[in-house]
Protein backbone atom coordinates (compact mmCIF):
# COMPACT_ATOMS: atom_id res chain seq x y z
CA UNK A 1 0.00 0.00 0.00
CA UNK A 2 1.71 3.19 -1.17
CA UNK A 3 2.61 5.39 -4.12
CA UNK A 4 3.47 3.24 -7.18
CA UNK A 5 6.28 5.50 -8.41
CA UNK A 6 7.91 6.22 -5.05
CA UNK A 7 11.55 4.92 -4.98
CA UNK A 8 10.97 2.99 -1.75
CA UNK A 9 7.89 1.23 -3.13
CA UNK A 10 9.56 0.53 -6.47
CA UNK A 11 12.58 -0.95 -4.68
CA UNK A 12 10.39 -3.22 -2.54
CA UNK A 13 8.27 -4.29 -5.50
CA UNK A 14 11.40 -5.27 -7.44
CA UNK A 15 11.95 -8.14 -4.98
CA UNK A 16 8.42 -9.52 -5.42
CA UNK A 17 7.34 -12.24 -7.85
CA UNK A 18 3.90 -10.71 -8.37
CA UNK A 19 3.80 -7.19 -6.89
CA UNK A 20 0.58 -5.20 -6.74
CA UNK A 21 0.79 -1.57 -5.58
CA UNK A 22 -2.40 0.22 -4.45
CA UNK A 23 -2.60 3.77 -3.18
CA UNK A 24 -5.55 3.08 -0.89
CA UNK A 25 -8.67 1.05 -0.08
CA UNK A 26 -10.58 2.19 -3.21
CA UNK A 27 -7.96 0.62 -5.48
CA UNK A 28 -7.86 -2.52 -3.33
CA UNK A 29 -11.65 -2.88 -3.49
CA UNK A 30 -11.59 -2.47 -7.28
CA UNK A 31 -8.97 -5.23 -7.63
CA UNK A 32 -10.96 -7.58 -5.38
CA UNK A 33 -14.09 -6.91 -7.45
CA UNK A 34 -12.79 -6.82 -11.02
CA UNK A 35 -9.17 -8.03 -10.99
CA UNK A 36 -7.53 -11.46 -11.02
CA UNK A 37 -8.32 -11.86 -7.34
CA UNK A 38 -9.00 -15.30 -5.87
CA UNK A 39 -10.01 -15.68 -2.19
CA UNK A 40 -7.63 -18.59 -1.51
CA UNK A 41 -4.51 -17.03 -3.05
CA UNK A 42 -1.69 -16.27 -0.55
CA UNK A 43 -1.42 -12.50 -0.05
CA UNK A 44 1.14 -10.53 1.95
CA UNK A 45 0.48 -6.87 2.76
CA UNK A 46 3.16 -4.27 3.52
CA UNK A 47 3.07 -0.47 3.53
CA UNK A 48 5.25 2.36 2.36
CA UNK A 49 6.96 3.46 5.57
CA UNK A 50 5.36 6.92 5.33
CA UNK A 51 1.90 5.64 4.38
CA UNK A 52 -1.12 7.24 6.08
CA UNK A 53 -2.22 4.70 8.69
CA UNK A 54 -5.93 5.07 7.91
CA UNK A 55 -5.31 4.10 4.27
CA UNK A 56 -3.26 1.08 5.28
CA UNK A 57 -5.71 -0.16 7.90
CA UNK A 58 -8.73 0.32 5.62
CA UNK A 59 -6.98 -1.65 2.86
CA UNK A 60 -6.07 -4.43 5.30
CA UNK A 61 -9.66 -4.60 6.53
CA UNK A 62 -10.92 -5.28 2.98
CA UNK A 63 -8.34 -7.99 2.32
CA UNK A 64 -8.81 -9.69 5.70
CA UNK A 65 -12.53 -9.94 4.92
CA UNK A 66 -12.07 -11.30 1.39
CA UNK A 67 -8.89 -13.43 1.69
CA UNK A 68 -8.52 -16.77 3.43
CA UNK A 69 -4.70 -16.74 3.32
CA UNK A 70 -3.44 -13.26 4.18
CA UNK A 71 -0.41 -12.05 6.15
CA UNK A 72 -0.13 -8.41 7.29
CA UNK A 73 3.17 -6.70 8.10
CA UNK A 74 2.85 -3.26 9.69
CA UNK A 75 5.87 -1.55 8.09
CA UNK A 76 4.82 2.03 8.79
CA UNK A 77 7.69 3.77 10.56
CA UNK A 78 6.98 4.32 14.28
CA UNK A 79 8.38 7.86 14.16
CA UNK A 80 6.28 8.63 11.07
CA UNK A 81 3.14 7.23 12.71
CA UNK A 82 3.77 9.26 15.85
CA UNK A 83 4.43 12.41 13.81
CA UNK A 84 1.20 11.90 11.81
CA UNK A 85 -0.88 11.34 14.96
CA UNK A 86 0.54 14.42 16.64
CA UNK A 87 0.05 16.51 13.49
CA UNK A 88 -3.62 15.47 13.35
CA UNK A 89 -4.06 16.29 17.03
CA UNK A 90 -2.50 19.75 16.63
CA UNK A 91 -4.37 20.52 13.39
CA UNK A 92 -7.69 19.89 15.12
CA UNK A 93 -6.94 22.62 17.66
CA UNK A 94 -5.63 25.47 15.46
CA UNK A 95 -6.90 28.03 12.96
CA UNK A 96 -3.92 27.72 10.62
CA UNK A 97 -1.67 24.68 10.20
CA UNK A 98 1.74 25.05 8.52
CA UNK A 99 3.47 21.97 7.05
CA UNK A 100 7.16 22.47 6.16
CA UNK A 101 9.04 20.22 3.76
CA UNK A 102 9.78 19.26 0.18
CA UNK A 103 6.49 19.14 -1.72
CA UNK A 104 7.77 16.07 -3.59
CA UNK A 105 8.38 14.21 -0.32
CA UNK A 106 5.76 11.51 0.34
CA UNK A 107 6.19 12.01 4.08
CA UNK A 108 5.47 15.74 3.83
CA UNK A 109 2.54 15.28 1.43
CA UNK A 110 0.91 12.76 3.76
CA UNK A 111 1.31 15.13 6.70
CA UNK A 112 -0.46 17.86 4.72
CA UNK A 113 -3.29 15.48 3.75
CA UNK A 114 -3.79 14.44 7.37
CA UNK A 115 -3.79 18.06 8.54
CA UNK A 116 -6.41 19.03 5.91
CA UNK A 117 -8.74 16.42 7.36
CA UNK A 118 -8.62 18.28 10.68
CA UNK A 119 -8.00 21.93 9.77
CA UNK A 120 -9.64 24.12 7.13
CA UNK A 121 -6.59 26.33 6.49
CA UNK A 122 -3.40 24.31 5.81
CA UNK A 123 -0.26 25.87 4.32
CA UNK A 124 2.25 23.50 2.69
CA UNK A 125 5.54 25.37 2.28
CA UNK A 126 9.21 24.65 1.66
CA UNK A 127 10.60 27.72 3.39
CA UNK A 128 9.84 30.84 5.46
CA UNK A 129 9.88 33.12 2.40
CA UNK A 130 6.52 31.63 1.32
CA UNK A 131 4.73 33.00 4.40
CA UNK A 132 2.96 36.37 4.61
CA UNK A 133 0.92 38.26 7.20
CA UNK A 134 -2.29 37.64 5.24
CA UNK A 135 -1.88 33.89 5.86
CA UNK A 136 -2.56 34.50 9.55
CA UNK A 137 -5.31 37.12 9.34
CA UNK A 138 -7.80 36.43 12.13
CA UNK A 139 -5.66 33.58 13.40
CA UNK A 140 -5.80 32.98 17.15
CA UNK A 141 -3.70 29.82 17.30
CA UNK A 142 -1.37 28.36 14.64
CA UNK A 143 0.24 24.94 14.40
CA UNK A 144 3.51 23.81 12.86
CA UNK A 145 4.80 20.41 11.76
CA UNK A 146 7.50 19.25 9.35
CA UNK A 147 8.53 16.29 7.24
CA UNK A 148 11.13 13.92 8.69
CA UNK A 149 13.85 15.10 6.28
CA UNK A 150 13.25 18.83 6.77
CA UNK A 151 16.45 20.45 8.16
CA UNK A 152 16.13 21.88 11.68
CA UNK A 153 17.44 25.25 10.46
CA UNK A 154 14.53 25.69 8.05
CA UNK A 155 12.00 24.78 10.75
CA UNK A 156 13.47 27.35 13.14
CA UNK A 157 13.36 30.01 10.44
CA UNK A 158 9.70 29.23 9.69
CA UNK A 159 8.91 29.25 13.42
CA UNK A 160 10.46 32.70 13.83
CA UNK A 161 8.65 34.10 10.79
CA UNK A 162 5.31 32.67 11.95
CA UNK A 163 5.78 34.20 15.36
CA UNK A 164 6.52 37.61 13.85
CA UNK A 165 3.58 37.48 11.41
CA UNK A 166 1.13 36.34 14.07
CA UNK A 167 2.28 39.01 16.50
CA UNK A 168 1.86 41.64 13.80
CA UNK A 169 -1.79 40.67 13.21
CA UNK A 170 -2.97 40.01 16.75
CA UNK A 171 -1.55 40.28 20.26
CA UNK A 172 -1.18 36.79 21.63
CA UNK A 173 -1.67 35.82 25.27
CA UNK A 174 1.32 33.52 25.08
CA UNK A 175 4.35 33.72 22.84
CA UNK A 176 4.02 31.30 19.96
CA UNK A 177 7.80 31.12 19.81
CA UNK A 178 8.02 30.18 23.48
CA UNK A 179 5.39 27.45 23.11
CA UNK A 180 7.17 25.98 20.12
CA UNK A 181 10.53 26.05 21.84
CA UNK A 182 8.99 24.12 24.72
CA UNK A 183 7.88 21.40 22.30
CA UNK A 184 11.46 20.75 21.14
CA UNK A 185 14.01 19.11 23.43
CA UNK A 186 17.48 20.58 22.99
CA UNK A 187 20.21 17.96 22.76
CA UNK A 188 23.75 18.74 23.90
CA UNK A 189 26.86 16.64 23.48
CA UNK A 190 27.77 14.89 26.71
CA UNK A 191 24.33 14.85 28.32
CA UNK A 192 22.21 11.86 29.29
CA UNK A 193 18.89 11.38 27.48
CA UNK A 194 16.13 8.79 27.72
CA UNK A 195 14.28 7.67 24.61
CA UNK A 196 12.13 4.94 23.06
CA UNK A 197 13.55 2.43 20.58
CA UNK A 198 11.58 2.86 17.34
CA UNK A 199 13.46 0.61 14.93
CA UNK A 200 16.38 -1.83 14.75
CA UNK A 201 18.30 -2.06 11.46
CA UNK A 202 21.44 -4.02 10.46
CA UNK A 203 23.58 -0.92 11.13
CA UNK A 204 21.86 1.07 13.90
CA UNK A 205 19.15 1.37 16.52
CA UNK A 206 16.80 4.33 16.01
CA UNK A 207 15.64 6.15 19.14
CA UNK A 208 12.91 8.75 19.68
CA UNK A 209 14.26 11.18 22.30
CA UNK A 210 11.58 13.86 21.84
CA UNK A 211 13.85 16.15 19.81
CA UNK A 212 13.73 17.35 16.22
CA UNK A 213 17.01 15.64 15.45
CA UNK A 214 16.99 12.10 14.08
CA UNK A 215 18.65 10.14 16.90
CA UNK A 216 20.36 6.79 16.53
CA UNK A 217 22.83 4.41 18.19
CA UNK A 218 25.48 2.77 16.01
CA UNK A 219 25.85 -0.95 16.71
CA UNK A 220 29.42 -0.33 17.91
CA UNK A 221 27.98 2.03 20.57
CA UNK A 222 25.30 -0.39 21.72
CA UNK A 223 27.38 -2.88 23.68
CA UNK A 224 30.97 -3.77 24.61
CA UNK A 225 30.30 -7.32 23.42
CA UNK A 226 31.05 -7.43 19.66
CA UNK A 227 29.23 -10.76 19.30
CA UNK A 228 25.99 -9.51 20.90
CA UNK A 229 22.97 -9.16 18.62
CA UNK A 230 21.07 -5.84 18.79
CA UNK A 231 17.71 -7.57 19.17
CA UNK A 232 19.05 -9.42 22.24
CA UNK A 233 19.98 -6.10 23.89
CA UNK A 234 16.97 -3.92 23.06
CA UNK A 235 13.51 -4.34 21.57
CA UNK A 236 11.30 -1.89 19.70
CA UNK A 237 9.31 0.00 22.32
CA UNK A 238 12.00 -0.34 25.03
CA UNK A 239 12.97 2.74 27.03
CA UNK A 240 16.73 3.24 26.98
CA UNK A 241 19.09 5.65 28.70
CA UNK A 242 21.82 6.93 26.40
CA UNK A 243 24.71 9.38 26.21
CA UNK A 244 24.76 12.06 23.48
CA UNK A 245 28.01 11.59 21.52
CA UNK A 246 27.50 14.20 18.81
CA UNK A 247 24.80 16.60 17.60
CA UNK A 248 24.64 17.91 14.04
CA UNK A 249 21.94 20.59 13.79
CA UNK A 250 22.75 21.31 10.16
CA UNK A 251 22.09 17.75 9.02
CA UNK A 252 19.48 17.21 11.73
CA UNK A 253 20.81 14.13 13.51
CA UNK A 254 22.25 13.10 16.87
CA UNK A 255 24.57 10.18 17.58
CA UNK A 256 23.91 8.36 20.85
CA UNK A 257 25.81 5.73 22.83
CA UNK A 258 24.34 3.19 25.21
CA UNK A 259 27.57 1.43 26.11
CA UNK A 260 29.28 4.63 27.28
CA UNK A 261 26.47 5.42 29.69
CA UNK A 262 26.41 1.78 30.81
CA UNK A 263 30.16 2.03 31.49
CA UNK A 264 29.65 5.14 33.64
CA UNK A 265 26.94 3.35 35.64
CA UNK A 266 29.15 0.29 36.10
CA UNK A 267 31.99 2.42 37.49
CA UNK A 268 29.53 4.09 39.84
CA UNK A 269 28.33 0.65 40.97
CA UNK A 270 31.94 -0.49 41.47
CA UNK A 271 32.71 2.55 43.62
CA UNK A 272 29.56 1.96 45.65
CA UNK A 273 30.55 -1.70 46.11
CA UNK A 274 33.81 -0.58 47.77
CA UNK A 275 31.99 1.66 50.24
CA UNK A 276 29.34 -0.93 51.06
CA UNK A 277 31.70 -3.95 50.89
CA UNK A 278 29.28 -5.64 48.49
CA UNK A 279 30.05 -9.13 47.19
CA UNK A 280 30.15 -9.15 43.37
CA UNK A 281 30.31 -11.97 40.86
CA UNK A 282 32.64 -12.17 37.87
CA UNK A 283 34.46 -14.53 35.53
CA UNK A 284 38.20 -15.19 35.57
CA UNK A 285 39.47 -14.20 32.12
CA UNK A 286 43.26 -14.56 32.43
CA UNK A 287 46.27 -15.18 34.62
CA UNK A 288 48.25 -12.00 35.08
CA UNK A 289 51.66 -11.22 36.51
CA UNK A 290 51.24 -11.69 40.22
CA UNK A 291 47.58 -12.74 40.10
CA UNK A 292 44.49 -13.12 37.93
CA UNK A 293 42.05 -10.83 36.08
CA UNK A 294 38.32 -11.10 36.75
CA UNK A 295 35.72 -9.49 34.47
CA UNK A 296 32.95 -7.90 36.55
CA UNK A 297 30.21 -6.41 34.33
CA UNK A 298 32.83 -5.63 31.69
CA UNK A 299 35.31 -4.05 34.14
CA UNK A 300 38.77 -5.67 34.53
CA UNK A 301 39.45 -6.41 38.20
CA UNK A 302 42.96 -7.46 39.23
CA UNK A 303 43.11 -10.02 42.04
CA UNK A 304 46.60 -10.53 43.55
CA UNK A 305 47.70 -14.15 43.96
CA UNK A 306 47.58 -13.74 47.75
CA UNK A 307 43.89 -12.77 47.46
CA UNK A 308 42.91 -15.47 44.93
CA UNK A 309 41.86 -17.91 47.64
CA UNK A 310 44.32 -20.50 46.29
CA UNK A 311 47.32 -21.99 48.18
CA UNK A 312 50.70 -20.33 47.63
CA UNK A 313 52.32 -21.62 44.45
CA UNK A 314 49.06 -22.99 43.01
CA UNK A 315 48.50 -22.95 39.23
CA UNK A 316 46.22 -19.90 38.86
CA UNK A 317 45.67 -20.54 35.13
CA UNK A 318 43.37 -23.41 36.15
CA UNK A 319 40.91 -20.79 37.40
CA UNK A 320 40.39 -19.33 33.91
CA UNK A 321 36.70 -19.44 32.95
CA UNK A 322 35.50 -19.97 36.52
CA UNK A 323 32.81 -17.79 38.06
CA UNK A 324 33.98 -16.34 41.35
CA UNK A 325 32.70 -14.07 44.09
CA UNK A 326 34.86 -11.21 45.29
CA UNK A 327 34.93 -7.86 47.04
CA UNK A 328 36.40 -4.70 45.52
CA UNK A 329 39.18 -3.33 47.72
CA UNK A 330 40.57 -0.48 45.60
CA UNK A 331 39.26 1.72 42.75
CA UNK A 332 41.05 4.38 40.72
CA UNK A 333 38.70 5.42 37.91
CA UNK A 334 41.20 7.90 36.43
CA UNK A 335 43.77 5.13 35.95
CA UNK A 336 41.04 2.55 35.26
CA UNK A 337 42.51 0.36 37.99
CA UNK A 338 40.36 -1.94 40.14
CA UNK A 339 41.68 -4.41 42.71
CA UNK A 340 39.61 -7.15 44.32
CA UNK A 341 39.82 -10.01 46.80
CA UNK A 342 38.33 -13.48 46.45
CA UNK A 343 39.97 -14.61 49.67
CA UNK A 344 37.97 -12.19 51.85
CA UNK A 345 34.74 -13.79 50.61
CA UNK A 346 35.92 -17.40 50.95
CA UNK A 347 37.43 -16.76 54.40
CA UNK A 348 34.17 -15.22 55.56
CA UNK A 349 32.19 -18.16 54.18
CA UNK A 350 34.56 -20.66 55.85
CA UNK A 351 34.31 -18.84 59.17
CA UNK A 352 30.51 -18.79 58.97
CA UNK A 353 30.48 -22.55 58.20
CA UNK A 354 32.75 -23.30 61.19
CA UNK A 355 30.61 -21.23 63.51
CA UNK A 356 27.56 -23.07 62.27
CA UNK A 357 29.21 -26.42 63.07
CA UNK A 358 30.41 -25.35 66.55
CA UNK A 359 26.96 -24.04 67.37
CA UNK A 360 25.56 -27.57 66.94
CA UNK A 361 28.04 -29.36 69.25
CA UNK A 362 26.75 -30.04 72.76
CA UNK A 363 28.69 -31.21 75.80
CA UNK A 364 27.64 -34.65 77.00
CA UNK A 365 25.99 -35.64 73.72
CA UNK A 366 27.00 -38.87 71.99
CA UNK A 367 28.75 -38.49 68.57
CA UNK A 368 30.23 -40.92 66.08
CA UNK A 369 33.40 -39.78 64.25
CA UNK A 370 36.53 -40.90 62.39
CA UNK A 371 40.02 -40.99 63.92
CA UNK A 372 42.23 -38.57 61.98
CA UNK A 373 45.50 -38.85 63.93
CA UNK A 374 47.01 -40.08 67.18
CA UNK A 375 49.64 -38.54 69.46
CA UNK A 376 51.18 -39.40 72.77
CA UNK A 377 48.65 -37.03 74.36
CA UNK A 378 45.49 -38.32 72.74
CA UNK A 379 43.45 -38.89 69.55
CA UNK A 380 42.10 -36.34 67.04
CA UNK A 381 38.62 -37.22 65.74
Amino acid sequence: IGEPHHPEVMGLASWCVHPLVFQGPEAVAEWVKNGDFQPEMPVSIVAQTTCIRELFESSCKILKKECTNVKIFDTICYATRKRQNEAAEIAAQVDVMVVVGDRKSANTKHLAEICRQNCFHVLSIEGADELSATDFAGCRVAGLTAGASTPAGIIKEVKTTMSEEIKSTETMEESFEELLNQSFKTLNTGEKVTGIVTAITPTEVQVDVGAKQYAYIKLSELSDDPSAKPEDIVKVGDEVETYVVRVNDVEGYAELSKKRLDAVKIWENIETAVEEKTVLEGTVTEENKGGIVVSVKGIRVFVPASQSGQPRGADLSAMKGQKVQLRITEVNRARRRVVGSIRSVTDEARKAAQEAVWSTIEVGKHYTGTVKSMTSYGVFV
